[in-house]
């Protein structure tokens, strides 16, 4: 919000010294949100055969987390204009945070759709949050560059789920893509 000067005249807010950084660590926040979403279908044939999976299970733990992050997207904007940026950017780290460890410890299928529903609550409220605070501590003549590096962000993360989880699935357990 701006100022005003000793004249009386308008003046821009400071601009946050450490901004680039945390366009950083939003865009990091940002990119695992949606990564999750694409990161999973290279990883079908060995959750059919590890978890004894059947075709709806299968649906259920790729679309649980689209679903909880896409329904709660107008909700979780409300929470964090209503409870703040800072706190709903951490309670969607945290919450994402938890279901992250519960689905890589799963070993049902139901347990696995479960905590995917959990991370979509938790990402439904980061997605929010990072634009939120991308908003914030830009001024007008950056705003733009800042939110298109986040969209750009978000579509490297839809782009880039498959070759990672391939990737990682090449060398580790499956719960290792979460």
């Amino acid at each position: 919000m701006p100022t005003a000067s000793a004249d009386g005249a308008a003046t821009p807010p400071a601009a946050v010294p450490h901004r680039w950084l945390i366009l950083a660590v939003l865009c990091l926040a940002q990119l695992v949100v949606v990564l999750d979403n694409t990161v999973l279908t290279v990883a079908v044939p060995v959750l059919t055969v590890e978890l004894d999976a059947g075709t709806a299970d299968v649906q259920w733990m790729i679309n649980a987390y689209a679903l909880m992050l896409s329904g709660l997207l107008l909700s979780a904007g409300s929470a964090v204009d209503r409870y703040g940026r800072r706190r709903m950017l951490l309670v969607g780290l945290a919450l994402f945070g938890l279901g992250s460890t519960a689905a890589g410890l799963a070993r049902t299928a139901e347990q696995l759709i479960a905590a995917r529903a959990g991370m979509g609550v938790g990402g439904a409220l980061l997605a929010t949050a990072t634009l939120a605070v991308a908003m914030q501590v830009f001024d007008a003549a950056e705003r733009s560059r800042a939110i298109g590096i986040w969209a750009a962000t978000s579509a490297l993360g839809f782009a880039a789920g498959p070759p990672i989880g391939g990737l990682v699935l090449a060398h580790l357990p499956w719960g290792a893509i979460f």
